[in-house]
């Protein structure tokens, strides 16, 4: 079976955890607190803590993702608002932004609009390397070397979520 950590104080939600292979993200914003958060700080070297700005975008998958192990997608403009606090063994040693954070771990970084976003253009669950599942999306023409497979969600974006948010990621290699 797999191991798992229950978190008693706090709450975090799936839509804003990022397992990124030596590294984690985890979002803090409507649906996920800092208490919640503090037990990756126990269980993984280093964690960037992504501070969301606007309500609007309520997990960190509503405005970025990542599509394969050197490339991340989402809107500019909001990973450049996100504050991120970077702890390594459970100590702060910087603060940047999302965009430059994932910029300097080496990550190129595929722009989509606010409007794509809204249509769920970030909130596809990578199922391999390189290989998403995804809403019909305009935005997924720029994914350019991504094996995209859309798939109909209209049941589930119905409800204010998307294929990420409602999946469990365990592991990232």
């Amino acid at each position: 079976g797999l191991d798992y950590i229950e978190v008693n104080k706090g709450y975090l939600e799936g839509g804003d955890f990022f397992p990124m292979g030596d590294f984690s993200l985890m979002g803090i914003g409507n649906r996920s607190s800092f208490d919640g958060a503090k037990i990756l700080l126990e269980i993984e070297d280093e964690v960037g803590i992504v501070y969301e700005t606007r309500k609007e975008f309520f997990h960190l998958d509503t405005f970025f993702n990542v599509a394969s192990s050197n490339l991340a997608v989402g809107v500019k403009e909001l990973m450049k608002e996100s504050r991120v606090e970077v702890y390594y063994d459970k100590k702060l040693v910087k603060v940047t932004n999302l965009y430059d954070y994932i910029k300097e771990k080496g990550f190129n970084v595929v722009e989509v609009t606010l409007d794509e976003a809204r249509k769920y253009a970030t909130n596809f669950l990578t199922i391999d390397d390189g290989k998403v599942v995804s809403p019909k999306n305009s935005a997924n023409r720029k994914l350019q070397g991504i094996d995209v497979i859309e798939v109909p969600v209209e049941n589930l974006t119905s409800g204010g979520g998307g294929i990420h948010c409602m999946t469990a990621v365990i592991q990232r290699d």
